[in-house]
């Protein structure tokens, strides 16, 4: 053990702090295995145009090796991302993020260390003008139940990938497994042989937060802006991305210093000025359908959180936490909007959608409130392993919500955008002096240049 954390510092010491990509040619003398590969994720990048990587493993050596896809072999030239490597729990965790992807494109990649690499893998990127995703809450792989859930879990992966197999990005609502130290849960977690394929976004819940181990298995994308990080714990903190007209902002609602929060999505909205839709992940859902919603915790961050999703005009926000599905209707600041009833749409809407997904692996389950308690909630589901599609694009947003076992459609909500309106709103958008804020225009991997925008629509400052 001695002997292998000083060829750790070593290698650690040497290694170079980002990535160096060249186009090679193909060479067929290696070993294929998988094993030398371990706890696999691909994760979103930065945009719809990246991807990024992560593995575990022994080696001192690790490349992504990738190429748009042409016949069933590995093409004869392909470009090779070397990674960067840190020390974790006595292995070498080996990070790499491949970038200038095209859209609408099948890509074949392969992992490689030294002369052995991984089986051929393939993803394939989005349209630009449209795309759909996967949503779940909590799969919460738990110890004393991990075979069972690991198969519920790989079976709701399977039926959306059936029902959906264009689909690209799965976004998860936090606690990927039961307890943030065991290794052998955040195995299984990634067991699925759709991650191969599926980038996934991941967030921190109350069961991932308080160890170091979730950072060290998930690579996640823009984690900084101008070099300071928000919203930390021991497993990480905020992180956004861009997706195809799409700003998504994941949350570490376990941390409540909600002026970090409020700073780094002002900071993230401001870079990305010409999103049709802006998206918040949280692991806690603050207007949900059982005892938590009246638990005053969740009281007092609602009482924080939801003033500030007014102010920043987030469109969506995707939950979990509740172990049951729960969507409320659209609210304004801290109200519902009863009005419409419980329509299946809304135009141009003045709240926000509060969507909760409920648990992919049925490993736990909770009770709901008496609907008295809830008249806020226009749809609720306990007891039942789901999963929802969410399809995007311009001017609609829409979610339908399915039962794995059946494949029924349990729920359905669209949001639809009159687009003209809203650039006649951001063209008649008065600024004030507070909303404009400094920030670094990012050019992909490089330093990029600084600029002033305003927190509230994007625009630039003249």
């Amino acid at each position: 053990m001695r002997k292998l954390s000083l060829i750790l510092a070593v290698v650690l010491a040497l290694s170079v702090l980002l990535p160096q990509m060249s186009i090679l040619a193909a060479d067929t003398d290696y070993k294929v295995s998988d094993k030398a590969f371990e706890n696999f994720s691909m994760n979103v990048g930065a945009d719809e145009g990246e991807r990024n990587f992560l593995w575990h493993s022994n080696s001192t050596e690790g490349y992504v090796e990738f190429a748009v896809r042409d016949g069933d072999t590995f093409p004869e030239e392909y470009t090779s991302v070397q990674t960067y490597l840190s020390q974790f729990n006595g292995k070498l965790v080996h990070r790499a993020t491949i970038f200038g992807l095209k859209s609408d494109t099948e890509y074949v990649y392969r992992l490689r260390s030294g002369n052995t690499v991984s089986k051929l893998r393939y993803f394939t990127t989005d349209p630009e003008d449209h795309f759909n995703f996967i949503f779940v809450g909590d799969p919460q792989i738990v110890p004393y139940s991990k075979d069972n859930d690991l198969a519920k879990w790989k079976n709701t992966l399977a039926t959306a990938m059936s029902m959906f197999p264009e689909t690209s990005l799965l976004v998860c609502a936090g606690d990927q497994v039961e307890e943030s130290n065991d290794p052998s849960l955040f195995s299984a977690y990634l067991a699925p042989e759709q991650f191969t394929s599926l980038a996934m976004a991941t967030s921190i819940g109350n069961h991932d937060y308080d160890s170091n181990f979730y950072k060290n298995y998930f690579n996640n994308p823009n984690t900084t802006i101008d070099g300071k990080s928000y919203g930390e714990s021991k497993a990480g903190g905020d992180y956004w991305y861009t997706y195809n007209g799409v700003l998504f902002l994941h949350i570490n609602t376990c941390n409540v210093n909600w002026d970090e929060h409020k700073e780094f999505m002002q900071k993230a909205i401001a870079l990305n000025p010409d999103v049709s839709w802006k998206v918040v992940v949280t692991h806690y859902n603050f207007f949900g359908s059982n005892d938590y919603y009246i638990n005053e915790a969740i009281r007092e961050r609602r009482e924080q959180f939801a003033p500030m999703m007014k102010e920043l005009d987030i469109d969506v926000v995707l939950a979990g936490h509740e172990h049951v599905n729960s969507r409320a209707y659209m609210i304004d600041g801290l109200t519902p909007d009863t009005a419409q009833g419980n329509a299946t749409s809304v135009t141009d809407p003045k709240g926000i959608l509060y969507l909760s997904g409920g648990t992919p692996s049925g490993s736990k389950y909770y009770n709901l409130l008496s609907d008295a308690q809830l008249p806020h909630i226009a749809f609720k589901l306990q007891k039942t392993i789901t999963f929802t599609n969410i399809e995007v694009n311009d001017h609609s947003f829409k979610i339908t919500t399915y039962r794995v076992s059946d494949k029924a459609v349990l729920d359905t909500f669209e949001i639809k955008k009159d687009k003209n309106a809203v650039e006649q709103e951001r063209e008649n958008h008065v600024h004030t002096k507070a909303e404009w804020t400094d920030v670094y225009e990012p050019t992909y991997h490089f330093d990029g240049v600084r600029v002033k925008r305003c927190t509230s629509c994007g625009a630039a400052y003249e």
